[in-house]
């Protein structure tokens, strides 16, 4: 009686089917296989890499824990109350507009950012000659100061001493920005930074009906304050407002997942 032997597995099949072409297309196959898994595993330590990142830097990227951001409207007195309870805010704005250099008869496009005194919450921000908030900002004979962004002297002439005009502001340019911890948040520009005191805004005269400008409220939070409770508290204050909340930690996600997406593509 001659017994049958199992039925052989279809892959192997296929496999020594392969094999009789020779080793050639094997070598190809292990090649691909050996690149791939290198790939997702350096992709992986990446991932790794930008997250540790982002929880070592993510409140300097953000400015604060929590950024409050409200577009063509700045927040009332009833905030500012509310942040008391849970830490420390900052207010700036961001809006677009034309520096114009009188003594040189040229002007551009701009990036204002006016800041207020406690910029920033988190990080350093660096420029030459390094000075401190008030010594940058603060009003003097009339005229505000400026820090301002080393490419716009260049397309402008300016140099350390002279005015730019904003509006109907005058501020003299007392340093040059070397670095701004925030900038990564602030997603794309169409023109070079100028930083001002946030309280020049208003004389600008740029804020009128239907102005495009951003108000930004940071909050550092005080110790033992955790990020979801204040957020909850500040939905609970403020129930019917549209604004957007953001926290350090969906920055983290962020960049995680859009490279988990990419892995796996």
């Amino acid at each position: 009686m001659i017994t049958r032997s199992p039925a052989m597995p279809v892959a192997l099949k296929l496999a020594l089917r392969e094999l009789r072409g020779g080793l050639s297309g094997f070598r190809i196959f292990m090649a691909c296989l050996i690149l791939g898994v290198t790939a997702i595993a350096a992709v992986g330590s990446l991932t790794h890499a930008i997250k540790e990142g982002m929880e070592r830097e993510g409140q300097s990227i953000l400015g604060g824990d929590i950024e409050i951001n409200i577009f063509q409207r700045e927040a009332g007195p009833e905030l500012l109350e509310w942040s008391k309870d849970v830490g420390t805010i900052s207010v700036s704005s961001r809006l677009r507009t034309m520096a114009h250099f009188k003594a040189g008869g040229t002007s551009t496009l701009v990036e204002l950012r006016p800041v207020d005194g406690l910029y920033p919450l988190y990080g350093e921000f660096k420029t030459t000659p390094q000075l401190d908030n008030n010594a940058l900002f603060e009003e003097r004979g009339g005229r505000w100061g400026a820090a301002i962004d080393p490419l716009l002297a260049d397309r402008l002439g300016v140099k350390l001493g002279d005015t730019l005009t904003f509006g109907k502001v005058e501020a003299d340019v007392r340093a040059f920005i070397e670095r701004e911890p925030d900038k990564a948040n602030l997603g794309f520009q169409l023109g070079p930074t100028v930083m001002i005191r946030h309280k020049a805004l208003a004389e600008t005269g740029l804020v009128t009906t239907g102005s495009l400008i951003d108000h930004y409220y940071k909050v550092k939070l005080n110790p033992g304050v955790e990020i979801a409770a204040a957020k909850e508290s500040l939905k609970a204050a403020f129930p019917d407002e549209n604004w957007r909340v953001r926290d350090r930690a969906p920055v983290r996600r962020a960049f995680a997942v859009s490279l988990t997406r990419w892995a796996c593509s």
